[in-house]
């Protein structure tokens, strides 16, 4: 099945300009995406766009052009509240508020407060309402299935803010990025920014490497600094055939090693791609017990995962057997618990949620923690997304 797909090749890092730039590069109506803007009815601010180079890589400029700088701290309740009022359809609306969700819960984390008491300084500010509520609308006007992207490059050093001067990558962009795959570099400027962080929070389906599609076009939305590569985003606009992924089971049989070499041959499994592992015990010959070790993954990562099999084992051989699947379309959704934050998967059928489930690593956390069954989490998590049912649909 052929599906429409973006992906972000972040080599130099994403902010939320940048990412409306490329989009816009990609196609959008500039005009339409003004026309709309205007009737959010907040004043003092002006949209520039315009061609510059990178590097000689020609890339479009997004700039929100404050009339005056602006003192206004919204909270959460006030953007909220913009955004809902605004005439965007539901999906927008939806995608924008979920980013600034993201943003609100990590900056929360790092100054010890609620999200209601969160006061938004650079994201409260015009611009920030813009680049999001862009980045949304640019999405939907795209009518991608997926979002891909490859990990998030960050910078070192340190950048000014509201709060004084703080390390690079940000303790709110760290916090946003967890889970999140990390290219750290020597390059002393801020590449990721939280609305960057926070994009590829909300919006990205996967990070992988770019995988195989047809590129129907590309577009490059330029940052504001010089750097000594391209400060670009590049996105791609492509389409890929899901249903030509293959994978691998990669089965072997073992009676002789220690049992305890399994569970670190798990985690070095688990760190190299393999999708699912799982042994069952059998009789082999001489009527010796054994163990059955059996790994799902892709095929391109096969190799890895069978060196590290001859190498962590006393088995002599492996058996690989090719197959395909079909997968729901998956997202991760953070819900707030008395017991802290738990991450939901939700499962959807052409495009409606059919199923979700607590991830359970968060709940384990949460219990230890809080000194309270496993159950009681899982049903607190449960309960809190229910509650929150309509956004996720």
């Amino acid at each position: 099945m052929k599906q429409r797909i973006l992906y972000f090749d972040c080599f130099a890092g994403i902010s939320g300009d940048m990412t409306v730039a490329a989009l816009i590069d990609l196609g959008v109506d500039f005009e339409k995406l003004k026309s709309k803007l205007n009737e959010l009815r907040i004043n003092g601010y002006n949209l520039d766009l315009r061609k510059v180079k990178k590097n000689s890589i020609s890339a479009l400029k997004f700039d929100v052009n404050l009339e005056q700088h602006e003192h206004i701290h919204r909270n959460l309740q006030d953007i909220e509240k913009i955004i809902t009022n605004s005439n965007f359809n539901e999906n927008v609306k939806d995608m924008a508020l979920k980013m600034f969700s993201n943003i609100a819960r990590a900056e929360a984390k790092i100054h010890d407060t609620s999200i209601n008491k969160i006061h938004f300084h650079e994201v409260g500010a015009i611009d920030s309402i813009i680049d999001i509520l862009s980045v949304a609308f640019c999405i939907d006007e795209l009518k991608v299935d997926k979002i891909y992207s490859s990990p998030a490059s960050c910078g070192k050093g340190f950048v000014k803010c509201a709060h004084g001067k703080i390390p690079v990558p940000s303790p709110a962009t760290l916090e946003i990025l967890k889970n999140i795959p990390i290219n750290f570099t020597e390059i002393p400027n801020e590449l990721t920014t939280p609305t960057g962080a926070t994009i590829l929070k909300t919006l990205v389906t996967e990070f992988k490497k770019m995988p195989g599609l047809k590129i129907l076009k590309t577009g490059y939305g330029a940052g504001s600094r010089n750097l000594e590569i391209p400060a670009v985003l590049r996105v791609l606009l492509a389409e890929i055939d899901e249903s030509k992924d293959q994978f691998i089971e990669l089965v072997t049989n073992i009676d002789d090693m220690n049992p305890e070499i399994y569970s670190y041959l798990f985690e070095k499994l688990f760190e190299n791609d393999a999708l699912d592992i799982w042994f069952d015990n059998i009789i082999m010959k001489k009527n010796r017990p054994g163990i059955k070790l059996s790994i799902i993954c892709k095929a391109d990562h096969q190799q890895k995962l069978k060196n590290i099999i001859f190498r962590e084992t006393t088995t002599f051989g492996i058996r690989e057997y090719p197959f395909s699947r079909t997968e729901l379309n998956r997202k991760i959704f953070t819900v707030e618990t008395e017991y802290g934050e738990i991450n939901i998967k939700v499962g959807y059928l052409n495009g409606k949620m059919i199923k979700y489930s607590p991830e359970f690593e968060d709940c384990k956390k949460c219990a230890k923690e809080n000194n309270v069954s496993l159950k009681i989490v899982y049903d607190s998590a449960t309960l809190s997304f229910l509650q929150n049912a309509n956004k996720y649909c």
